[in-house]
């Protein structure tokens, strides 16, 4: 990657963009053992899921624990409970264990809050400020913050992208989206117009100091797009 898009505003993914997500999977089965069998269906569920929306988070959190009620034989409100109570708890706690942020992350957010770019942080898992400073990156300089708890819907769905966008003031055409998958976080960037850079591991230390570079000398010249 020589050059970073020309844009706007940004939208980060979380898991896996601001963070290596590696054994993520692993990780929280081991440390729901007891729900393991639960844990499954729930990421089960999720990939089916994939790109639904429900139009409100009432209505897919109602949908969410009906689908997987049927699938564990557990009543709605014993996994609305352990999913709220257990499972996004012990999440944090893995993550605190075993994970960090990216390096320079928060340089990137600072160079660009000084710039006067509006970003934002959207995640497919709620409690987005929990699990951002769980890997140590203060959420109030990690720009807005989104999840499914905000919209009631998955990636790609376009919504939440548009609303984002909404948000920042922004036109799509003029915002970057950048996340570790394709088919989530660029499917949702496609549809709906925007920019999208595919991160890992092995590429964020270049992206991240392009992103720096040229967001700090933003007053002395534009982003030129990739070539």
């Amino acid at each position: 990657m020589a050059r970073v898009p020309e844009a706007r505003a940004f939208i980060f993914d979380f898991d896996g963009t601001l963070y290596d997500s590696r054994r993520l999977a692993f990780n929280v089965v081991m440390y729901n053992l007891p729900d393991a069998l639960t844990v499954r269906e729930e990421r089960r569920l999720r990939k089916e899921l994939k790109g639904a929306d429900f139009q409100s988070p009432e209505a897919y959190y109602a949908e969410f624990f009906e689908r997987l009620s049927r699938r564990t034989g557990k009543s709605t409100d014993v996994l609305r409970a352990w999913y709220f109570e257990r499972y996004m708890p012990n999440m944090r706690r893995v993550l605190e264990k075993k994970y960090k942020a990216r390096p320079r992350t928060l340089e990137i957010f600072d160079a660009l809050k000084k710039a006067g770019i509006k970003y934002a942080v959207y995640s497919d898992y709620p409690d987005v400020a929990e699990r951002l400073a769980a890997v140590g990156l203060p959420p109030e300089r990690c720009g807005a913050l989104y999840g499914p708890d905000t919209f009631g819907a998955l990636k790609p769905a376009p919504r939440p992208f548009l609303t984002i966008a909404a948000d920042l003031q922004c036109p799509c055409s003029d915002i970057l989206v950048i996340g570790d998958r394709e088919d989530t976080d660029g499917n949702g960037a496609h549809s709906c117009g925007m920019r999208f850079i595919l991160v890992s591991t092995p590429s964020w230390d270049a992206l991240s100091g392009l992103l720096i570079e040229t967001n700090r000398n933003l007053g002395r010249g534009s982003m030129v797009d990739e070539s």
